[in-house]
């Protein structure tokens, strides 16, 4: 399934699933590949639902997506009522104003970043915009042409990142967890004192209604 890296949000319709495509090729110099959804699949919630991938590198997807305007809205309401719940906010096209419409960037932990970086920079060029400014390294990085050779070095040296990462993270972890349980100990040492100490504050809050003539 993925989980949303960014998103960019345009004034009106979102372009074209092939029309991204064809800008993140354009701007990266590589061949992308492109998945859209069937109708079925998008049904009555998504206007554009698809996949891109660099040609030379096809496990490594990222999903785009943008919701009908609306459609969002009317199917929170058709499942949880008018009611807010405490997730509402957080809800994804469900408070996008009138004549904006948000292009959603989906992808699995561990992307290299080379596909977001350059469908970020598609997205803008294609008039979107995003929720902050892109800095300049990004664009830097990202807003030139690369050879297949240049982006399979990109990918090497992302994955010996990642080895290094996970080797850190296994030795790391063992600390933490000690420390975890460390803390929990420590906890339940302290507990005593601080019921103690809670008691003591409500007798003193008890004497003084007391002394004023209320009983607590």
């Amino acid at each position: 399934m993925g989980l949303v890296m960014d998103e960019m949000t345009f004034e009106g319709k979102a372009p074209e699933l092939h029309r991204i495509a064809e800008k993140v090729a354009e701007l990266s110099g590589l061949t992308v590949a492109v998945e859209e959804s069937a109708a079925d699949v998008k049904g009555t919630l998504f206007d554009l639902r698809g996949r891109v991938a660099f040609a030379s590198a096809p496990g490594e997807w990222l999903e785009l997506f943008s919701y009908r305007p609306g459609a969002e809205r009317a199917c929170h309401a058709a499942t949880f009522g008018e009611s807010p719940t405490p997730f509402t906010p957080r809800v994804q096209g469900l408070h996008e104003p009138a004549g904006i419409q948000a292009v959603y960037l989906r992808s699995h932990l561990g992307l290299e970043p080379t596909l977001m970086g350059v469908t970020l920079l598609a997205l803008e060029a294609l008039g979107g915009r995003h929720r902050g400014p892109i800095s300049p390294e990004l664009r830097r990085e990202y807003g030139s042409p690369i050879t297949k050779t240049q982006f399979e070095e990109r990918r090497r040296r992302w994955r010996k990142k990642r080895r290094a990462m996970t080797v850190l993270t296994l030795l790391v972890l063992p600390l933490a967890i000690l420390l975890c349980f460390a803390g929990f100990l420590i906890f339940l040492a302290l507990m005593p004192w601080q019921i103690w100490k809670a008691y003591r504050l409500y007798e003193s809050w008890a004497e003084t209604q007391r002394r004023n003539g209320t009983t607590p």
